[in-house]
């Protein structure tokens, strides 16, 4: 009877611990770590190589008579502690250099940027950073110097050679462009492989034998993602892939699927009004399978995009929803009541694979002001969910969330279970901020 009456007592006790313990695969998210902070700088990228984050970023004045500068930290994995005294200064040209991207391969970290140092329009240029010491190894690297203007790049490594992508814009048409470069720094193509006619902001990712890029057709309040394959040994368009994403083209990001395929992250960066013209905003994501599968490229979007909030489609990270609205209404005599949760996602998704089979994505939310046609306290969001199925894995949580803004998120896979998440921070009265924090997946 003591026996029993033990049971009955063990067994309730032990189901709740086992409601409050959290539960298997939660993400824990570290306390951020300031990387840098000034008045200017802006739009931090990372890499992760021979146990390093080389985290970098542009840092100055952008507008007339332009000062900024290429800038970045090395950081150790796990701690996040700084390895360099004070941030290196990669290019500090005349002019403005902007944007900039960074891939690791053998020992060193390729970092490339757009250059305005010609002041007429921009080139893409680089420099080779050794991981161990944070030397220059090669430095003010010309790998897109030529007609018309050269302009958001992005690279990619193998682990031998780094491909790097950019939008060349002649006259009003842009087009995706991109060269091989060995890990001296050396341009091994003769001349720009083209990989779209027309395009813009191109994403980059490599899985085990080749290279995926993907490029907006149009963005901010509407647009479509298109890819294509590229060879590895060549660096030559194999496969145009086509349109993957109908409804969202807003500032594309990519990642491997950790075997070999890829997955792109895009948005719709639409701004709020009350009577909904410019359709939700949302992140969704589109996948290019190994077999060269795009199980996304054929979702039909319901009129004004209303299955985006009601997530009647399967590929949906996130969308705005309207209060008390099963459809997206746009131009009701009244407008609406705002959104169910006062949110709005408002773009800068970024993506990971996380080693475990499912995705980690990264996105900015704001809140909706009374007024219905602003955003204000912007958050980082993260979400997880599985490769195959989509299900999700990790809920919708902010990783970034204080009384300031946070923006322009980045995701690093890092070590064994650990992803860097970088993201600005801005606060009125005080200077930027870079922030960095470990995301942690469980061993």
């Amino acid at each position: 009877m003591k026996r029993f009456l033990g049971a009955a007592v063990l067994v309730p006790l032990l189901w709740t611990a086992l409601r409050s313990a959290p539960p298997p695969g939660e993400l824990k998210i570290g306390e951020p770590r300031t990387v840098a902070t000034g008045p200017t700088l802006a739009l931090p990228r990372a890499a992760f190589g021979d146990g390093v984050y080389l985290v970098v970023w542009q840092d100055g004045w952008t507008g007339l008579d332009a000062t900024a500068d290429i800038k970045g930290l090395r950081l150790k994995a796990g701690s996040l502690e700084p390895l360099d005294r004070e941030p290196l200064t990669i290019c500090s040209a005349a002019e403005a250099q902007e944007a900039p991207a960074v891939a690791y391969a053998n020992g060193v970290f390729l970092l490339v940027w757009q250059d305005f140092r010609n002041g007429k329009d921009y080139d893409i240029r680089g420099a080779v950073v050794d991981a161990k010491s944070g030397q220059v190894r090669a430095g003010d690297l010309e790998l897109a110097v030529r007609p018309g203007s050269q302009a958001r790049p992005a690279v990619a490594s193998d682990g031998k050679t780094f491909f790097v992508v950019w939008q060349e814009a002649r006259g009003e048409v842009h087009g995706i462009r991109g060269v091989r470069v060995s890990t001296a720094g050396k341009v091994l193509d003769e001349t720009p492989h083209t990989y779209a006619e027309t395009g813009t902001s191109p994403a980059l990712a490599i899985s085990a034998n080749k290279a995926l890029v993907a490029w907006a057709l149009k963005e901010r309040t509407s647009g479509r993602t298109a890819a294509a394959l590229i060879d590895l040994a060549s660096g030559q368009k194999v496969r145009e892939v086509g349109i993957i994403n109908t409804c969202c083209g807003d500032r594309p990001a990519v990642a491997d699927d950790g075997q070999d395929g890829f997955v792109t992250a895009a948005g719709r960066a639409s701004a709020p009004d009350p009577w909904g013209w410019g359709g939700p905003g949302a992140v969704v994501l589109s996948r290019v399978q190994a077999d060269g599968t795009t199980p996304e490229s054929k979702l039909n979007y319901a009129y004004r995009l209303s299955n985006l909030c009601s997530r009647s489609v399967p590929n949906v990270v996130d969308a705005a929803v309207w209060k008390g609205a099963k459809t997206w209404e746009a131009g009701a005599v009244g407008g609406f009541p705002g959104t169910e949760d006062s949110l709005w996602p408002t773009g800068w998704q970024a993506v990971v694979h996380d080693g475990r089979g499912g995705y980690l994505f990264a996105w900015v939310k704001g809140t909706i002001a009374r007024d219905r046609l602003n955003l204000s306290n912007l958050d980082v969001w993260v979400r997880g969910m599985d490769a195959q199925s989509l299900a999700v894995r990790v809920a919708d949580r902010q990783a970034a969330a204080t009384s300031a803004d946070e923006t322009r998120p980045a995701l690093v896979n890092g070590p064994a279970g650990e992803i860097l998440l970088l993201n600005e921070r801005l606060q009125s009265g005080e200077p930027r901020r870079i922030e960095a924090r470990r995301l942690d997946l469980p061993r």
